[in-house]
């Protein structure tokens, strides 16, 4: 827990001490009531008490997002003297620098000459000499007169406008020196000179004496080449190399280049070109992976609502990885060619290549399997040779029950409930002439039972084949360190030793922002809901941000400061980057000044002060915020003792404040402070700004407004901040729609109730397993059929209901016959075959098959209004017994022509039944119907089975009986 007591400033001070929170600050009752109260604005179902739990504590909104930047917007330069004028005018709220290159970063003892960290003499067969230290533990590599040259053992690539940034440690003499860094044609070179007498000796190795400099460079052309460091000495000096990093900006993610890390800064884009300096998202149904817009993002990583793709890293649980197929190939073709047997050149390996109805099985065995599972992943890469033929595909199932499916139907290829994420092109063996290779996702919500999974071919011909390559099953949407998880993405319990983050991840709660709170991390930015982070960790990580010191304003200094440069305020501890420390900060005052836009309440600002291991004990630490009295510390109260001997202290600040600007000072003082080993630090740096709601210009706290913007609707300026149908997006500080599907919903990816016809499951709003979607909307699947593509082309049949695939239809088997609005077929009493081709019907007559009416796709009788289903090919669909043109055409010449746009009053058929037995225009919606009818393709259409008999209905006169007299004669 955290000690949080009120000074006669009115700041609330906070250190790390086990005692009851102040009422002054934000509480932690306060914290829960407002989560709870955001899942009550709608209703959750189908969770238990435990899930309910989690999204109670969770502030579920915007879990799914990643946290955008806050941006650079101007750096004012460094004016002359001894007062540096360097200050930061906005901030980040994540660091727009990226680390792609760390060498010699951290404490590492080298046993022998070959293996030193990376780097190694090119003459001297990849050997490299260097120090070893007793204090510290560690060994230094080095460039000297006897070793000129040193070569990184891989390549790096870079881009203008990286950054370069190395500590070098002189020993003994160097006259006009030279050390260049070289990469591929890019050069740099730093010249020195030793002094009389080097300036310390303490720090750095056994007590050598030595002088440190820090070398910031720019890179400015893009090079791919290794690293060189060499030197043209001839004196007996030498030069120990430490801490090279090479950092990359970082813009937002549409941008593909920027002059700053906001949304609204980009120079070019991965998708199309920048309008007002904006890259747009990738198109519907499409996500930003890897730079490229592709219908999915890849197998372990979760979309954003702004349709880009971050990691997400879920258990691997069964990976098999076959011949490559030109490999697979080249084995199998002599069987083929020999036996002339096309369906055996799957002979001896399993997994292709397949043909006509062969299939293959693997068994997935989960009873050891401890990790929790939430929608089970599955990733495939098939190899299509020649494409699938019209009507064929290939079917996954799960225990013999049907999950998803590749189909190839006129209107091309299919996925349902499946996921594409790419397809490539390859070179094909001799007997095809068309080869893609498919990589395939798919993610089922099943049990965790052991289970055996089936690709099932169904070709036509034998002129084409299929084969699968890679397989891997993932625990889904559940992460690789849950044990149990029944929410996407939200784990509920984690592994030992790890514990649950506000966006539902399972971390170790050992960022300097998070405290343990039992199984659970808490953040700074969860006081409220419009709580987020200005500053993250700023000065504790390996990223060198070559700007970060132009963020200060250098105030005073005494003494000696600053010994690896003037203008360098940063070292490095314990391998990671933090402001100030050791060789740098003894004796100076800095200032930073952050700007914030947006209305605020308060803010929470934390740190760690380090203090070196010999910090005197008249030595102090001051910490002002804006014009409040200071708070001075010194090493006697920190409480965390370092392996070095250092020290830390924790510290944070709840402050009221509302202006737009925020000023804080930090001064390291003491008459006896030295850089060496009696310096401060600053490490763990975070600012949270507690926003107001939406709308509201000025505020109390998140949830008391006392001036809303007048140039909103009254209906908004409420507490409730967004209307029903949006949701609170906190990384654009706004409210958004719902996904199309949502009536309701408190993320982008969580609905709380749905519209029309759509049903809430756990990913949110979708249809249900024997319903299909188009324009929006749900549609049942045909009578018979369990799953489907559309209204007139099956995917899966029921063995139970005596029906079998084939051709896209349900039909009965063979000694069975259909009844309408019954999914079952019915035994022919005379156990004899009796089943005629789908297009043809029984005439008893004639007793043969007979040829269905034109309009008809399939039918009872050869009569108009003896259809069972219609050709949609034909715009045509069943009304009672009879094919209609469909909403919007009317019939011509046996021909459905499309309806006017304007409205004509002699086109009757262009006309559609609504509520109260109004007759309205084709191109009018109509939102609901008369009791009996239903909502179909736009227009109420009768239920067939409800026992009324409205409109053209003709079900419940017993019309449909005939058909149990049909091919069933004693």
């Amino acid at each position: 827990m955290l000690v949080q007591k009120k000074n006669t400033s009115g700041r609330i001070l906070t250190s790390t001490k086990n005692v009851q929170q102040s009422d002054d600050s934000f509480t932690i009752q306060q914290r829960t009531y407002y989560q709870i109260k955001i899942i009550r604005q709608g209703k959750i179902t189908r969770m238990n008490s435990q899930t309910q739990q989690i999204l109670n504590r969770f502030k579920i909104i915007n879990f799914f997002q990643i946290i955008l930047n806050i941006y650079l917007i101007l750096i004012m330069k460094k004016k002359e003297a001894s007062l540096f004028v360097l200050m930061m005018i906005l901030q980040l709220s994540v660091c727009q620098w990226t680390g792609i290159v760390g060498y010699y970063c951290e404490d590492q003892k080298f046993i022998n000459e070959i293996n030193v960290g990376g780097f190694n003499a090119p003459a001297q067969s990849k050997r490299a000499q260097f120090i070893d230290c007793m204090i510290p533990s560690t060994s230094y590599i080095i460039l000297s007169s006897e070793q000129k040259i040193l070569q990184s053992e891989s390549e790096v690539e870079l881009i203008s406008g990286d950054y370069i940034s190395v500590d070098l440690f002189f020993q003994g003499t160097w006259s006009n020196g030279i050390i260049t860094i070289k990469i591929g044609g890019f050069n740099y070179q730093f010249q020195y000179s030793s002094p009389n007498q080097y300036p310390q000796q303490d720090g750095f190795c056994d007590n050598i004496q030595n002088d440190v400099k820090t070398i910031k460079i720019e890179i400015t052309s893009s090079e791919k080449n290794l690293v060189e460091f060499n030197t043209n000495q001839n004196d007996e000096g030498k030069v120990s190399i430490r801490n090279f990093y090479i950092s990359r900006f970082k813009c937002y993610s549409l941008c593909k280049t920027c002059n700053g890390a906001n949304y609204d800064q980009c120079l070019s884009c991965y998708n199309g070109s920048p309008v007002n300096n904006i890259c747009q998202q990738c198109p519907d149904n499409s996500y930003l992976m890897q730079n490229v817009c592709k219908p999915t993002c890849n197998f372990y990583y979760r979309s954003n609502y702004d349709r880009t793709c971050t990691e997400f890293q879920s258990s691997p649980i069964f990976f098999e990885k076959h011949f490559p197929n030109e490999e697979r190939y080249s084995l199998q073709i002599p069987l083929m060619i020999n036996d002339s047997d096309f369906d055996k050149a799957n002979f001896g390996i399993l997994l292709g290549i397949f043909t006509k109805n062969y299939s293959s099985q693997r068994f997935v065995d989960l009873s050891s399997y401890q990790q929790g599972i939430c929608f089970i992943g599955i990733r495939m890469i098939l190899s299509f040779f020649n494409d699938i033929p019209v009507g064929g595909g290939i079917e996954f199932k799960i225990n013999n029950t049907y999950y998803g499916s590749i189909q190839n139907t006129n209107e091309g290829k299919k996925f349902h409930r499946t996921k594409l994420y790419q397809e490539d092109q390859f070179i094909c063996p001799s007997l095809w002439t068309n080869c893609q290779r498919s990589t395939i996702f798919l993610f089922v919500d099943i049990p965790k039972y052991s289970f055996v999974f089936t690709a099932l071919g169904n070709y036509k011909t034998s002129d084409a084949g299929w084969s699968i390559s890679e397989f891997e099953v993932s625990s889904g949407y559940c992460q690789s360190n849950c044990k149990f998880c029944e929410i996407p993405y939200v784990c509920q319990i984690c592994n030992d030793g790890l514990f649950i983050s506000s966006e539902g991840n399972c971390v170790p709660c050992k960022e300097y922002f998070e405290t343990i709170n039992s199984n659970y991390c808490d953040s700074y930015d969860q006081e409220t809901q419009y709580s987020k982070f200005l500053i993250k960790n700023e000065y504790f990580s390996q990223i060198n941000d070559p700007l970060q010191t132009s963020r200060y304003i250098l105030v005073s200094q005494n003494g000696v400061n600053f010994l690896k440069g003037s203008s360098i305020f940063y070292s490095f501890w314990k391998g990671k980057y933090i402001f100030g420390g050791q060789f740098v900060w003894s004796s100076a005052q800095f200032k930073i000044t952050h700007e914030i836009k947006n209305p605020h309440h308060r803010v929470t600002i934390g740190f760690y002060i380090l203090y070196g291991k010999n910090f005197p004990s008249d030595g102090k630490f001051i910490y002002t915020f804006e014009q409040n009295q200071a708070i001075i510390k010194s090493m006697e109260s920190a409480d965390i003792s370092n392996d070095d001997e250092t020290k830390s202290e924790r510290m944070k600040f709840i402050e009221i404040h509302s202006s737009n600007t925020l000023t804080l000072y930090w001064e390291c003082s003491g008459n006896n402070n030295n850089p060496q080993n009696a310096y401060c630090g600053l490490y763990g740096y975070n600012v949270v700004v507690h926003y107001c709601q939406p709308n509201c210009l000025q505020c109390l706290d998140y949830n008391s407004c006392i001036l809303w913007d007048s140039s909103i609707e009254l209906e908004y300026r409420t507490e409730k901040a967004c209307s029903a149908e949006k949701y609170y997006n906190k990384q654009e500080q706004k409210c958004l729609s719902c996904p199309s599907s949502c009536l309701t919903c408190i993320s982008a990816e969580n609905c709380l109730s749905c519209v029309s016809t759509y049903s809430l499951i756990r990913k949110g709003c979708s249809c249900l397993m024997n319903q299909y979607e188009a324009n929006s909307q749900c549609y049942e699947c045909p009578i018979g059929c369990n799953q489907c593509l559309n209204d007139t082309y099956c995917l899966e049949c029921l063995i139970e209901n005596n029906r079998q695939l084939q051709n896209g239809q349900c039909v009965c088997l063979d000694g069975y016959y259909s009844i309408s609005s019954n999914p079952v077929c019915q035994k022919c009493k005379s156990q004899q075959t009796c089943q005629c081709t789908s297009g043809t019907s029984y005439d008893e007559s004639s007793n043969s098959c007979m040829a269905c009416h034109s309009s008809c796709l399939t039918c009872f009788n050869k009569k108009i209004n003896g259809c069972l289903s219609c050709d949609l090919t034909k715009n045509r669909i069943l009304k009672g017994l009879q094919c209609w043109c469909k909403p919007g055409y009317y019939e011509q010449n046996n021909s459905c022509l499309s309806c006017p746009i304007t409205e004509n009053q002699a086109l009757t058929q262009c006309f559609k039944l609504c509520l109260n037995n109004s007759f309205i225009w084709h191109s009018v919606t109509c939102q609901s119907c008369d009791p009996g009818f239903k909502l179909v393709h736009g227009e109420c259409m009768p239920v067939c089975g409800d026992f009324q008999r409205v409109g053209y209905e003709e079900c419940e006169d017993g019309n449909y009986d005939l058909f149990q007299t049909l091919m069933n004669q004693n």
